[in-house]
C-alpha cells in the first residue's frame, strides 16, 4: 500500500485540523482506532513503569489538545484486593 504523505502542513488553520480529528475519531470507525490507541497509550491502566506513565499522560494531551476533551471521567477494572 502506498501513501502519498508528504512533510508539511496538516492543515490550513488549527480549527481545520481539530475539527477534522474530530469528525475522525469521533466516527464510529474511529471510536474503535481512539479505543485501541488508548488502550495501546495505557489509558485504562495503573500506570506502574515509567514508559506506561508517559504513554498515559500523551493519551491524556491527545485527547484534550486535539479533541478537545477537558473533562473525561475513566473507570477502569481495579480490584484494591490486588494491590495489598
Amino acid at each position: 500500500m502506498k501513501f502519498p504523505w508528504k512533510r508539511g502542513e496538516i492543515a490550513k488553520n488549527e480549527d481545520e485540523m481539530y475539527q477534522a480529528l474530530r469528525r475522525v475519531f469521533l466516527s464510529p470507525d474511529g471510536l474503535t482506532v481512539l479505543r485501541l490507541l488508548l488502550n495501546d497509550w495505557s489509558f485504562f491502566e495503573i500506570c506502574d513503569t515509567e514508559q506506561k506513565k508517559a504513554l498515559n499522560e500523551y493519551a491524556k494531551k491527545f485527547l484534550h489538545d486535539y479533541l478537545g476533551m477537558s473533562r473525561i471521567t475513566v473507570y477502569t477494572e481495579f480490584n484494591i484486593e490486588d494491590k495489598e
